[in-house]
């Protein structure tokens, strides 16, 4: 299969549902040859064999795969289906900025990340929830609107995880032990790397191994993330002068705070302060 890589969709908003319904083809039909298309198609396959290409990148879903097509991209079946082959799909729309990565990254508080290519770890669950989008694909009732935003959450959750397959319980049980010290004592700056390896009695490396392959990046990458997701939580949301949120976030000082948001986010904390602020 293809290389795959990860869609990293801004939250909020999340990414919205705007169509669902399954497919059968049978021997010698071919999927929709489009381009332009202004959704993303989440597809499913529980039977048989689906050949699509987007752009020049091809790919083979049998049962219990997935794909995500890219809006405005050209998709097309390079040759059709060689026995009879089910599927589900759904169109959703991202309304704001999505990015391209070669990797997983899950240390942000403010996106989610998708693997374009997936295999289900738990297939029943997804079909109970893309049948519940199908059966409800025609109904306008409240309840109904707000549990298809759900049930396309509950996919994307489902989805994100086959990420994490492979990844042994020891590996995982490492990761979150360094994610759960680095969330208890990121606000002091005297915490860094050294201290959370050192407290974990663990090879420094291997540390960084476990929780690059749960959550898709360094130790010490998190422990950067965290900081600055929780600065701009504060920058959003309270008056406190940048220096004392600084300080609050675990930065030794205001100026290298300042550097190292610039680097991150591409602009000051002021800047990023004044968005919310108009």
């Amino acid at each position: 299969m293809s290389r795959v890589h990860y869609y990293r969709f801004a939250t909020p908003p999340y990414p919205y549902y705007i169509e669902a319904s399954e497919a059968t083809y049978a021997t010698g039909q071919r999927h929709i040859d489009r381009q332009f298309f202004e959704f993303f198609d989440l597809i499913f396959v529980t039977k048989g064999c689906l050949f699509l290409t987007e752009e020049s990148t091809a790919y083979t879903l049998t049962a219990n795969h997935g794909l995500i097509l890219a809006p405005y991209l050209h998709h097309f079946s390079p040759r059709p289906v060689a026995t009879e082959t089910h599927f589900y799909w759904t169109h959703f729309l991202c309304p704001t900025h999505f990015t391209i990565a070669q990797s997983p990254s899950r240390s942000a508080f403010d996106q989610i990340s998708l693997p374009n290519t997936f295999v289900a770890a738990d297939p029943q669950g997804l079909i109970s929830d893309f049948e519940f989008l199908c059966a409800t694909a025609q109904v306008t009732g409240v309840d109904e609107v707000l549990a298809r935003e759900q049930h396309l959450l509950n996919l994307f959750r489902a989805i994100a995880q086959t990420a994490q397959i492979g990844v042994s319980a020891a590996v995982s049980a490492v990761a979150r032990r360094a994610v759960t010290l680095m969330t208890e004592r990121y606000m002091a700056p005297e915490f860094n790397i050294n201290r959370l390896k050192a407290q974990l009695n663990f090879d420094p490396t291997y540390v960084s191994r476990c929780v690059k392959s749960v959550y898709g990046v360094t130790a010490k990458q998190y422990l950067l993330d965290l900081r600055l997701n929780q600065a701009k939580l504060l920058l959003r949301s309270s008056n406190l002068p940048v220096g004392v949120i600084a300080e609050r976030v675990g930065f030794g000082d205001q100026a290298h705070f300042s550097k190292v948001f610039k680097q991150q986010t591409l602009t000051t904390p002021s800047a990023f302060r004044d968005q919310y602020r108009r």
